[in-house]
């Protein structure tokens, strides 16, 4: 089997085969370096995992999207809670146990999921995390610990598809890169599910790579389609990869000889993409399906919206949002932030060798032949300059949702490199010490960052026991579900329900243009209680204070100004429930 692209059959794009080279078949030379490859590979892994699960139940949700996700986490964990009972309560019965009385039970069921509700639309992402507190209870780091294990798992897949597109050795860095990521790291260790999604767009490209290199095998583009349609149900960005899973779908088959096998695969294969994607979405609407038809029989309704029913409105919001072109300055900034303007100028460096080797010498030899620039534009360099182009120009600003271009530039630069690497240059010895240095450089400045991530730490945990010491409760609105999560996970049950309110303002409130001692001026009535800190740096306080409406330019330049002792604050109010916020509440990032 080949080791990248190299395997596409000769006739299956025009004739255009590549040419394959003899490979010295030395079986002891080749197990070992089968080994030594396996080895890194593994090293890289444990590295990732040590990365992301580093003191992960002290990892800290910082952003009122994260608790609202985790909130409708919990509201999962009831509904699946409840499925297993259901299950549970009639094998006892038919074991010789109890009666199990459906109506009461349902009765129960429903009160308690309408209690815990669900309201954004990330679905799939709950029922895992919904899982995890099945066994966990309530926990704060239980959409972190689900976060790291997709990111250690997009790892493993990002090294399948680099694998496919440009051979084993670039499929290495792609890995590594991605392992020893800043940006990377710090999103797997939030409760924005970003990595899950990310796992599963990435699988679907590594199928539809796989699709290329083993010619007239529809089914993988099945399985394509199947799997992006998963990474929808996770995220609903992953919608801005359709365009370029359609664009490397046309441009393959474009290349294709005769023009009835290009046809029969554009058409034949595009239906069968379509027809997996509906299959993951019919799987995502049906999952409630069973427990509606169970509640209309006690003449009660579902308490939580189906897949689309939650979907749909964000689908017409972010399609009616203004285009702006500085959205293309977003990613540049932030991962320059996250792994430093040194690691990216490094990269980019060796990315210039490597084009620059490419056209002087051609394409970089591969174990089975030659890699295939053609293909590797149209499912790596092109699907990710759309995918960044998309998540830029158009939609909401949220800085994670860049997370699914991550894959495509990393496969790309790792190809890149590889060709200055095995480039038969006279300078071949410097240019490989120029990239072992660049490398270098790049891991030694992202470390700087992943360092600054890991020593993040909430403030809520000491607001949630303050809380619990003078017997408040959390007030109502947006601004205090973080409080809500802590006191919900400190009380292992509901939170307590005391006669005096406690609001507490964070650096959620910067994306909205106000510090945290700011906010108390949109109330009336109210009373400051008292103040504490959060451990944060740079890297939390530009990502969670970014503006997401309007022109990203102006935002990012407010996000860089913003003074991070101010924004680290954690103030707390004593609310009057009389009184309401003075113009219209906000609840997070649409």
């Amino acid at each position: 089997m080949g080791e990248g692209l190299s395997a596409l059959l000769p006739g299956a794009l025009g004739g255009r085969g590549m040419r394959h080279e003899p490979v010295p078949r030395n079986v002891p030379c080749g197990a070992l370096l089968t080994a030594t490859h396996y080895s890194v590979l593994t090293a890289i892994l444990i590295g990732a995992a040590v990365l992301r699960f580093w003191d992960i139940p002290h990892a800290g949700i910082f952003g009122m999207d994260e608790a609202r996700y985790l909130l409708d986490s919990y509201g999962k964990s009831v509904e699946l809670r409840g499925i297993f009972g259901l299950f549970a309560g009639k094998w006892a019965e038919m074991r010789g146990g109890p009666s199990f009385e459906l109506a009461p039970y349902l009765t129960r069921l429903h009160a308690e999921m309408t209690d815990a509700g669900v309201f954004f639309p990330k679905t799939l992402f709950y029922y895992f995390v919904g899982a995890t507190m099945l066994a966990t209870g309530f926990v704060t780091w239980a959409g972190a610990f689900v976060e790291s294990l997709f990111g250690v798992l997009g790892v493993v897949a990002a090294y399948v598809f680099a694998r496919r597109a440009a051979g084993r050795n670039a499929a290495l860095m792609a890995a590594f890169l991605i392992a020893f990521s800043c940006f990377h790291v710090y999103n797997s260790r939030t409760a924005y599910p970003q990595t899950m999604p990310m796992f599963f767009a990435t699988i679907a490209f590594a199928c539809q790579v796989r699709w290329a290199s083993r010619a007239g095998r529809l089914r993988w583009l099945f399985a394509a389609g199947f799997f992006l349609g998963v990474a929808f149900w996770g995220g609903y960005q992953a919608a801005a990869l359709v365009a370029p899973a359609a664009l490397a779908h046309t441009l393959l088959c474009a290349r294709m000889r005769p023009a009835a096998q290009a046809f029969r695969c554009f058409w034949g294969g595009g239906l069968l993409y379509v027809a997996g994607f509906l299959l993951a979405m019919g799987l995502a609407e049906a999952t409630s399906y069973p427990l509606i038809l169970l509640f209309r029989s006690q003449c009660l309704g579902y308490p939580h919206p189906t897949f689309l029913e939650v979907n749909f409105p964000r689908w017409m919001y972010h399609g009616s949002q203004p285009a702006h072109l500085s959205g293309l300055l977003v990613l540049p900034y932030f991962l320059g932030l996250y792994e430093g303007y040194g690691a990216l100028c490094a990269l980019l460096f060796l990315a210039g060798m490597g084009a620059w080797a490419w056209s002087r010498h051609g394409a970089p030899a591969l174990r089975s032949g030659r890699a295939d620039g053609y293909v590797l534009l149209a499912l790596v360099a092109l699907p990710g300059i759309v995918a960044y182009a998309t998540f830029a120009v158009k939609g909401v600003l949220v800085v994670r949702a860049y997370l699914y271009a991550l894959p495509f530039f990393v496969t790309a630069i790792a190809a890149l490199t590889m060709a200055a690497w095995e480039s038969p240059s006279p300078m071949r010895a410097a240019s490989r010490i120029v990239i072992a240095t660049g490398l270098a450089l790049a891991a030694i400045s992202s470390s700087f960052g992943i360092r600054e991530v890991l020593q993040m730490r909430s403030g809520y945990p000491s607001v949630a026991a303050y809380c619990m010491e003078i017997g408040a409760r959390p007030a109502p609105g947006p601004d205090s579900l973080i409080l809500e999560c802590y006191l919900r996970a400190a009380a292992a049950s509901s939170p307590p329900d005391g006669a005096m309110e406690l609001a507490a303002y964070d650096l959620s409130e910067l994306c909205v243009s106000l510090y945290p001692d700011e906010v108390a001026a949109r109330r009336r009535a109210s009373a400051f209680r008292k103040e504490f800190r959060q451990s944060v740096g740079r890297l939390l306080v530009e990502t969670e204070g970014i503006e997401f409406y309007g022109d990203p330019l102006p935002a990012l330049l407010r996000a860089h100004r913003l003074d991070l002792v101010r924004a680290s604050r954690i103030m707390t109010y004593q609310m009057f429930p009389a009184e309401e916020l003075r113009g219209d509440s906000f609840g997070g990032t649409p």
